[in-house]
């Protein structure tokens, strides 16, 4: 997040992140992390239903997750705990303060990441009309 968090300031855009634990396990996600942005926690799920993003049984166990935190343990990465709804899929959005959304992502699985690019591009294209 890091990266491409300055990215999007340039653009006049900011970055919220919306967790589904609770504000304590907010809290120790913005600790354990060192993440300065604005979290918002959604224990209740009313954001992910609003944006129509799915709850899967099968989200983490896609094959393609198994691979990905296997090289990442070989990386050295260990894990934390599981916080909030383990079986909540995510997404990211583009939402301009005419409440537009822009662009939208929806992860099929709870390790995909949203292709930031994309997003910056869409603020790119914001700026410009």
């Amino acid at each position: 997040m890091r990266n491409f968090t300055s990215r999007i300031r340039e653009h006049g855009a900011d970055l919220v992140l919306i967790g589904n634990g609770s504000t304590v396990e907010g809290s120790r996600f913005l600790e354990d992390t060192g993440t300065k942005l604005r979290l918002l926690v959604d224990p209740g799920l009313e954001c992910y239903r609003a944006a129509c993003l799915e709850r899967s049984l099968l989200a983490p166990l896609s094959p393609q997750g198994w691979v990905r935190s296997v090289g990442s343990f070989l990386r050295g990465h260990r894990a934390s705990r599981v916080s909030g709804d383990a079986y909540q899929l995510g997404g990211m959005f583009v939402i301009t303060p005419e409440q537009r959304t822009e662009y939208a992502f929806v992860n099929n699985n709870v390790y995909e990441q949203a292709p930031i690019e994309a997003a910056i591009d869409t603020l790119r294209r914001l700026g410009r009309e």
